[in-house]
């Protein structure tokens, strides 16, 4: 029940953070903070947060308490747990056995990227369509703790006050078991020492990175991605404004943007099956990028003076196992240093798809 309890809570912060007053790049919209709260209910305990840089390195320690009573007995389950992020690793250590895994975060998916291509508006529209689906609603700033005032979320059975990202009280009761967490002193914009941010040196850590990313060759990955190149002549500041530029005037409502192994990349999505893919490679990691694409269905050519490739087809969609109709463009832009790849589905005209990657402003 308490595990149900913490899956709730926690699914309910997740989705507040796709509400419109918050940078959705940042864990907290306070700088650094110290939060300390006290566990009631069939859980009695405490719980302390160490935050910095917006929450981008954290500590949070709980000591705890939960009781069974059965006919015959009762027992009591006591908790400490530390969890530590300090920018590079995710560290989960108990702290009674001085036992605890390590997680690099590139071994899980960043899924703050889903929200960086939104403005306010819609994601306003996308945190209000995940509360809706599971029967909440969001209140803005309509209650104060601690002197502040918070947003209150009610959903399945629970009532979280968030203020600026931190959450300052969480109640939930589910079923017969009622558990409240409440802070009991919050100092914000601090100094926050960087010991805080590491844990114990007698604590003996096992790195598990390989085994969540599903990779045993993670770091092998990891040491030849390092070689990769980023196109020289591309910034990906500016093609993330471009990509969002464009993909507002073309009317698609939702993207994510990445920068990683050696590509830009932007996806744009109107619908469950619109949706326009953009791709930029170094000409060092894609020198023969002119093999790419092969069969019958492709076309090589001049535009502009950039040599090109065409193709329309039929592409294989993993989720559902249906082949959806598309096309790619491929251009060389060799003063960039830089390969962009267009895909659409369902299909666009090779003119549309032209004319997409002439308006991006490189």
């Amino acid at each position: 029940m308490r595990l149900l309890t913490l899956i709730i809570i926690s699914l309910i912060t997740g989705v507040i953070a796709a509400q419109p007053s918050y940078n959705y790049q940042k864990r907290f919209q306070v700088k650094s903070g110290h939060v300390e709260y006290k566990l009631t209910g069939q859980v009695t305990g405490k719980k302390s947060l160490w935050f910095d840089d917006f929450g981008s390195k954290y500590r949070e320690e709980i000591i705890t308490e939960e009781v069974y009573k059965t006919r015959k007995t009762t027992e009591v389950v006591k908790n400490h747990s530390l969890s530590v992020f300090d920018g590079t690793y995710y560290y989960n250590v108990n702290m009674a056995t001085m036992e605890g895994t390590k997680l690099h975060k590139d071994a899980v998916p960043d899924f703050s990227v889903l929200g960086s291509g939104l403005n306010d508006s819609e994601m306003e529209q996308l945190g209000e369509g995940l509360l809706s689906a599971f029967g909440g609603k969001v209140e803005k700033k309509s209650e104060t703790v601690m002197g502040r005032s918070c947003d209150v979320t009610n959903m399945m059975g629970a009532t979280v006050h968030v203020y600026k990202g931190v959450t300052l009280k969480s109640y939930a009761k589910i079923g017969g078991t009622e558990n409240l967490e409440e802070a009991v002193s919050f100092d914000e914009n601090i100094s926050v020492s960087a010991s805080n941010f590491q844990v114990p040196a007698t604590a003996k850590i096992e790195d598990v990175s390989g085994d969540v990313s599903g990779n045993d060759g993670f770091y092998d990955d990891r040491e030849e991605g390092e070689d990769f190149e980023f196109p020289a002549g591309v910034d990906f500041d500016r093609f993330k404004l471009e990509s969002e530029r464009i993909r507002r005037a073309k009317g698609y409502v939702f993207a994510m943007h990445d920068a990683s192994d050696g590509q830009y990349s932007s996806m744009w999505t109107k619908g469950d099956k619109n949706s326009v893919g953009i791709i930029v490679t170094s000409l060092q990691n894609n020198d023969i990028w002119s093999e790419t694409l092969a069969g019958k269905n492709t076309e090589s050519f001049s535009k502009n003076g950039f040599p090109m490739l065409f193709q329309s087809g039929t592409f294989f969609d993993e989720e559902d196992d249906n082949a959806v109709p598309g096309s790619i463009l491929m251009v060389e832009m060799k003063s960039k240093d830089a390969v962009v790849m267009i895909t659409a589905t369902p299909q666009k005209s090779k003119e549309e798809l032209i004319d997409l990657f002439n308006q991006f402003k490189f």
